[in-house]
């Protein structure tokens, strides 16, 4: 399969949560545009993001949920299971760890970190929080590859460094500063705050331009 952009890879999880959560659990068969008006956004770009990775609809009968699924998730390399670690075991990290670890899917959380020692040897929601000065070992050790970044700014980067250092090829961060890693380390960046300002214009500056995400054609 040919690389596919952020954008589709994007949509295409979303797509993936619809057919896990709320499709109807009796529908063996789904049409685009079933799954368009969920997502709220265009047929043809639900047809074109699923011709991206391999698959096509039947005009009588849609997309077979099953064989969708497993295109998604092959697409989104799910066939497999990803071991993650939470950096930053405040509010924000457990609240992660929780959520994931009751989500069931393959990005399972293996170990959180943190620099405070009331934190550390402690276990929430199944998951051990251990002190910094052992994540490259317990990295190693738990083959972990994904991380989350919860800690505050002046801490991101010197956390993204560590991580980097252990070989985690993927980060998460909801710290709000734009972080520098290597080419090689694939980056998130979620800032809370910018979302909310966001809305916050839109709502008091209302425009005929403004598009919601899921409506726009990439």
């Amino acid at each position: 399969m040919k690389p596919i952009s952020g954008k589709i890879v994007e949509r295409l999880a979303r797509y993936r949560t619809f057919l896990t959560e709320q499709a109807p659990g009796h529908r063996t068969h789904l049409f685009s545009h079933e799954i368009a008006a969920a997502m709220r956004t265009a047929d043809s770009q639900v047809r074109r993001d699923l011709m991206a990775i391999g698959t096509q609809g039947v005009p009588r009968h849609g997309y077979e949920v099953e064989a969708l699924m497993e295109k998604l998730d092959l697409a989104l390399s799910l066939d497999r299971t990803h071991a993650v670690a939470v950096v930053g075991a405040g509010h924000l990290g457990r609240a992660l760890i929780s959520f994931l670890e009751a989500s069931r899917s393959t990005l399972c959380i293996k170990a959180a970190f943190d620099t405070d020692p009331a934190k550390c040897n402690r276990v929430h929601a199944g998951v051990k929080c251990h002190p910094m000065d052992s994540l490259e070992a317990v990295i190693a050790r738990e083959a972990i590859t994904l991380a989350i970044l919860c800690v505050p700014a002046a801490a991101a980067q010197g956390a993204a460094d560590q991580l980097v250092h252990a070989g985690v090829k993927g980060i998460l961060n909801f710290a709000p500063v734009a972080l520098r890693v290597p080419v090689n380390v694939a980056l998130e960046e979620i800032v809370i705050t910018t979302y909310l300002e966001k809305l916050a214009y839109f709502t008091t500056h209302p425009s005929k331009e403004r598009r919601n995400g899921r409506h726009e054609e990439r």
